[in-house]
């Protein structure tokens, strides 16, 4: 049979225009996958950069956690997660993302300065001060006048006792800006540490005058640490708004449960009776004071408050805290007659 050369090179012709136009279609395709992708991705960034505005946390983890599915080699979901997790005390985990996003971003990326930062003041959150420290003093050499670096390694510096440096690190900050309450903040409490309680008032009603809010800071720190179990370092930041606000008796409460999970129950009595100085009928530290001395089987002492909250329950008619108190009350007068029956017994050997 007669092969037809002219209906072979048909045949190619029309094999090959299906094959470049399987490419062609492939390619397009691909390019617009990529588009709607870059599209998604961008989408989800950009709703849990809202969501980080409206404080709304683990919906943003949500809308990053889907930008870094479509995207696992762009910073940005990375970045936007990783703060969104320090947000919700997650620091752990932030810490993960954040050593992520340190490998995706390039050298010379203007981003890199702030990524870092967060990535310090994360560790710093981590009580992982030395390496935080690192961090922090590697970006004051890239720029030395950058505030918020200096006042990161000013509370560094409060925490491990160094308060001369302290000073120098808030007088450095008010060389920068004079109106910085971070930097009075700083220094007031380096000069508390050192002793000098005239100039630390000084510094604090600076603060104040500057920045009304400043305490509320600090009590969200001792709060943050405190969930974390960190609670020395909760101490530590209650005290410091304490010393913002001495007659704030909630700051006191929240200081003396520190106190208590620590197992410093003399120090954690101090603020009770700090409270009761401030406010004598406040429910909770007449009843955390009986709660505390039956914990150190103090009958007598717990006996004597649980009455007291007793009374003042009983005139105000709250018949939970009637009840919470009578049950103490008799739980103690037991123990008590206890006692006195072994040490009769004892006696008489």
């Amino acid at each position: 049979m007669a092969i037809n050369h002219y209906g072979l090179w048909d045949a190619k012709k029309y094999v090959w225009g299906l094959l470049f136009i399987g490419i062609l279609l492939a390619t397009t395709l691909s390019s617009q996958a990529q588009t709607l992708s870059c599209g998604l991705f961008d989408r989800h960034i950009s709703q849990g950069r809202e969501y980080l505005a409206k404080s709304e946390y683990a919906e943003a983890v949500d809308e990053f956690s889907c930008a870094i599915q479509i995207s696992p080699t762009n910073p940005n979901g990375y970045i936007g997660r990783a703060f969104s997790y320090t947000s919700l005390n997650e620091f752990l985990l932030a810490q993960e993302d954040y050593e992520v996003a340190l490998t995706k971003v390039a050298e010379n990326s203007q981003v890199l300065p702030s990524l870092r930062f967060g990535y310090a003041s994360n560790l710093y959150l981590l009580n992982e001060l030395e390496r935080s420290d690192v961090i922090l003093l590697d970006l004051l050499v890239e720029n030395s006048s950058n505030a918020q670096v200096l006042s990161l390694i000013g509370m560094i510096r409060i925490e491990t006792g160094q308060y001369f440096d302290a000073i120098e690190i808030a007088n450095a900050l008010l060389a920068i800006n004079a109106s910085d309450p971070d930097a009075y903040f700083i220094r007031g409490t380096a000069y508390r540490g050192l002793g000098d309680l005239t100039r630390s008032s000084d510094d604090f009603e600076m603060v104040l005058r500057l920045s009304p809010n400043q305490v509320n800071k600090y009590v969200i720190l001792g709060d943050t640490f405190a969930k974390d179990e960190q609670y020395r370092r909760a101490i530590l930041m209650y005290g410091i708004a304490l010393n913002l606000t001495p007659s704030d008796t909630w700051i006191f409460k929240r200081r003396f449960f520190s106190y208590v999970a620590i197992e410093e129950y003399n120090l954690a009595a101090q603020d009770i009776h700090q409270i009761e100085s401030l406010r004598p009928l406040d429910f909770f530290t007449i009843f955390a004071a009986g709660f505390l001395y039956e914990f150190q089987c103090m009958d007598k002492e717990a006996i004597k408050y649980y009455r007291k909250f007793l009374a003042i329950a009983t005139q105000q008619t709250e018949h939970v805290w009637i009840s919470m108190s009578e049950r103490g009350i008799d739980r103690l007068l037991r123990n008590e007659a206890i006692n006195e029956q072994c040490a009769i017994f004892v006696n008489s050997m």
